[in-house]
């Protein structure tokens, strides 16, 4: 049964004070009363010692540790544990003051950042928020009362009394920046400032690589960050941001982020396989990504070593090993029909790219072209050469044969070094002509032959230097070289006159070691000729160094009548013609007997053929040529 106080100690007596002995110990047996005999709860005593024999005047308070019915009882003092806590500082820990035999202790109601033991062993933690709001100067007195049990099983009970002083909490800083912006567009971030201090003022700052751009300003009194980018800032980046709130002692700072204006590449792909890079970054370059707005006509992309196929079937997307595109590799790229495609991003300001020695299939992830001969200095004597579909550098040849002057960022480049090394790009500047992605099929021709586009496979092709003639005599500016697998064209270029004599030099698109045979379109008399024999071609060779491949073409190649440009008032039509040729134009009213009405002499140009007025009858009309 537990007593309260007072009924306990209504029944205490003392025993052995004997009033004329000058005793400095003295002995209090309390008595206590339980009608059921058993065990005294714990209760704390005041004794009043004023009229104690040597006449000391004190008082003070007990404990009742232990004990049963008409047992003496033994005092203990456990005064208060006092501790002084810094707000926001270190956390606070020891052992609780009791007699040694105590256990089970427990904090009687919970106090924020205190916490204590089984054993006794307490922690205070004065960095909890629920004193963030105390300011410097500020005190808070928190009390925790604990309770344990004796080797008794009697309860024994104190208190802590913990003083939390208030300090200068630092202030808190939030917001998720945009990252990206379009030319002509509003950028506006406003980074947000608190602090649980009362009355603080806090102000911002923010620094940044290099100078901030004249588009975009800074409010340090509101943390806001805004402005227009126009043309000339397309492709750059503010790198490094970092956007700090203070409040004139402690700050707190925004994890470093960067604005990129973004650049917009585009790819103008051709049916079939294109030789591309990329010269922006966006942040999503995986191949699904890139290729969502293409995906219905996008058949394979791959570099030297991986490939993303979109028609491949559940069961075998493991094969799909090309995860991410990146600026610096190069890419055969296949579509199913012609189709542009626009990728959002940044420029990288400049990038380094591991060479290998022999051919690599390397990437150009300039916003500028810049010219080949100092774009390669980096290099220095390891380049053997440089090419794309159309175009090549090598150190070694003529400068007049080298075709490649100029890099064109987004195209792919194959590039042939004698050993490892690394190619160092910078950021292109911004004062140079811009590029878009070129098709990385034979270039457009106002006038010249009548062949279709070439035929790409995604190999490394062959480079054949050349000294062009026809029937021994050099050919017209604007003349075009031909190289056919068969009937298919593998490549086509325009000649090089120099010091009176015609050049080409051809980058050959090769699916394998393969025969091929050349043609030359004469600007002169615009007819096609036919180079006598072949030639055996393998993938990476270099042919006509030191010594020019004589290509002297002597047939001229018939070509087929092509008859356009049809009217009906009054009837006429055109025909194509070749230089030695006759065309004679013939009538006839009932397709049996034929007349001729009208001779050309061939030109290579063509010739049109108009009917004079009709006399009613149906006439119907046929070119013989000899």
């Amino acid at each position: 049964m537990k007593f309260s106080q007072s009924i306990i100690a209504s029944v205490l007596l003392l025993f052995g004070l004997l009033p004329n002995l000058l005793a400095q110990t003295y002995t209090l047996v309390p008595t206590a009363l339980d009608s059921g005999g058993g065990r005294v709860t714990s209760s704390n005593y005041a004794a009043d010692l004023s009229n104690m024999a040597g006449g000391v005047a004190s008082s003070q308070n007990y404990t009742v540790r232990s004990g049963y019915v008409g047992q003496l009882f033994d005092f203990g003092l456990i005064p208060p544990l006092n501790l002084l806590a810094d707000g926001g500082g270190e956390t606070l820990t020891g052992q609780l003051e009791s007699p040694s035999n105590t256990t089970g202790f427990i904090l009687v109601e919970p106090i924020a950042g205190l916490s204590i033991t089984s054993d006794g062993q307490y922690s205070f933690d004065p960095s909890v928020e629920n004193y963030d709001g105390l300011n410097a100067g500020q005190t808070y007195q928190a009390i925790g009362n604990w309770k344990a049990l004796d080797g008794n099983n009697l309860e024994i009970s104190a208190e802590i009394l913990i003083t939390v002083a208030g300090v200068n909490d630092r202030p808190t800083i939030s917001g998720t920046p945009v990252k990206t912006i379009a030319k002509d567009t509003v950028y506006s971030f406003q980074a947000v400032g608190a602090d649980v201090d009362i009355d603080s003022v806090l102000t911002f700052s923010m620094t940044q690589d290099g100078d901030l751009p004249s588009w975009l300003n800074f409010d340090p009194n509101t943390g806001v960050l805004s402005g227009m980018p126009l043309d000339d800032d397309v492709g750059t980046t503010v790198s490094n941001i970092v956007i700090t709130v203070s409040d004139g002692s402690l700050s707190a700072s925004l994890e470093a982020f960067n604005i990129v204006v973004i650049k917009t590449q585009t790819l103008n792909l051709r049916e079939g396989w294109n030789l591309v890079s990329f010269f922006v970054e966006g942040d999503d370059m995986t191949p699904a990504t890139i290729f969502a707005p293409i995906e219905d006509k996008l058949l394979q992309i791959k570099n030297l070593t991986q490939s993303y196929d979109p028609t491949l079937s559940a069961n075998f997307l493991f094969l799909n090993n090309l995860s991410s595109l990146g600026v610096k590799d190069g890419y055969w790229l296949k579509v199913s029909e012609d189709v542009s495609l626009d990728v959002d991003g940044s420029v990288p300001s400049g990038a380094s790219i591991n060479a290998k020695s022999g051919w690599n299939l390397v990437g150009y992830p300039r916003l500028n072209g810049e010219s080949v001969v100092s774009e390669l200095i980096s290099l220095g004597e390891t380049v053997v050469q440089i090419k794309n579909l159309e175009s090549s550098y090598a150190p070694s040849y003529p400068s007049f044969l080298n075709t490649l002057t100029t890099m064109i960022p987004g195209s792919g480049y194959w590039l042939n070094v004698s050993q490892d090394g690394t190619w160092e790009l910078g950021d292109g500047g911004v004062g140079i002509a811009t590029f878009q992605t070129r098709s990385n099929h034979s270039p457009e021709q106002k006038v010249g032959p009548a062949w279709v586009d070439a035929v790409v496979y995604p190999n490394l092709g062959a480079t054949v230097l050349a000294q062009v003639s026809v029937q021994g005599k050099p050919v017209g500016a604007g003349s075009v070289i031909g190289v056919f697998v068969g009937d298919e064209l593998r490549a086509q270029q325009d000649v090089i006159l120099n010091e009176g004599n015609s050049y080409v030099t051809l980058n050959v698109n090769l699916n394998e070691e393969e025969e091929v045979s050349y043609r030359v379109w004469n600007s002169n008399d615009k007819n096609e000729y036919l180079v006598s024999g072949t030639m055996l071609l393998e993938s990476g060779a270099m042919y006509g160094n030191p010594e020019l491949v004589e290509l002297n073409a002597v047939e001229v190649v018939n070509k087929s009548l092509d008859i356009f440009n049809v009217t009906s008032e009054p009837f006429g039509f055109s025909v194509n013609t070749m230089v030695g040729k006759n065309y004679t134009v013939e009538a006839t009213g009932d397709l049996r007997t034929w007349e001729a009405v009208e001779s050309f002499e061939g030109s290579g140009g063509e010739i049109r053929y108009t009917a004079p007025a009709s006399s009613g009858r149906r006439q119907f009309f046929r070119v013989y040529v000899e």
